[in-house]
């Protein structure tokens, strides 16, 4: 078995900025070379470095986490290190089986990365895939000449039993947005919390509509979800709305 030796350079980048790249360990066939170290500039913000860290090493594997400094900020990540068919590579995070990834994250644990280290990352069992499955919800639509539209953009048009499709994106980045209850949904227009202030600047007749979302569903805090696909199920009640009637 080929075993990794693994040299400590004190030779680190000795400027007020630099990037990941030279911070990066190098590997030359069996041997890896990391930095860890200060350098000699000295001002008020201190002096730029990096630190190399090997958190895991076995016959087989090695990780190491590395973290870098500088006056401008800094930044860390981590490097892995596999033996394979009698050659080291470097491999990521994602070619790493289960039980590799779970040696370096006991490793982790135990507190043998330093305290500011992130996390490396998950098991494949611990990733969940988005919630999936058909949920009743509301939402506020604004009537004009019988028919049913967004308030948000006046374009979306709601048809009673015509599903819509938009593929939902976490970080409000798609899908149609809708809420877990009638009452919420009427607190947060009233509040003016449901849509943009721009949207309050016009009298308009209003329907509050059941919908039946499925899908994928993100769901943002309990307080609304945003789904892949809508149905508009049946009006629940109209009202009119006026600026005037706003309540601040």
């Amino acid at each position: 078995m080929a075993t990794l030796q693994i040299i400590v350079s004190t030779d680190v980048p000795d400027s007020t900025y630099f990037t990941t790249g030279s911070a990066e360990p190098d590997l030359d066939s069996n041997a890896l070379t990391i930095y860890d170290g200060t350098g000699t500039r000295r001002s008020s913000w201190g002096q730029p470095g990096v630190t190399s860290t090997i958190v895991y090493q076995s016959g087989d594997l090695v990780s190491i986490h590395v973290g870098f400094f500088h006056k401008h900020g800094g930044g860390q990540f981590w490097r892995y290190y596999r033996l394979t068919d009698g050659r080291w590579r470097q491999v990521t995070w994602a070619q790493l089986s289960d039980e590799d990834r779970q040696c370096v994250l006991t490793a982790y644990g135990e507190h043998r990365a330093p305290s500011f280290a992130k996390v490396p990352g998950k098991l494949r069992t611990e990733h969940k895939k988005p919630e999936m499955k058909t949920m009743t919800t509301y939402k506020l639509v604004q009537i004009i000449d019988g028919r049913y539209y967004s308030v948000y953009d006046g374009d979306t048009e709601y048809v009673m039993g015509k599903r819509l499709a938009e593929k939902a994106v976490d970080e409000h980045g798609g899908g149609y947005y809708s809420y877990p209850s009638e009452q919420g949904v009427e607190k947060r227009f009233y509040n003016g919390s449901l849509f943009p202030e721009r949207c309050y600047q016009q009298s308009m007749q209003l329907a509050l509509i059941e919908c039946e979302i499925s899908g994928t569903i993100l769901n943002y805090q309990g307080k609304k979800y945003a789904s892949t696909y809508i149905r508009p199920m049946r009006e629940l009640k109209q009202f009119e709305y006026t600026p005037a009637l706003a309540i601040a």
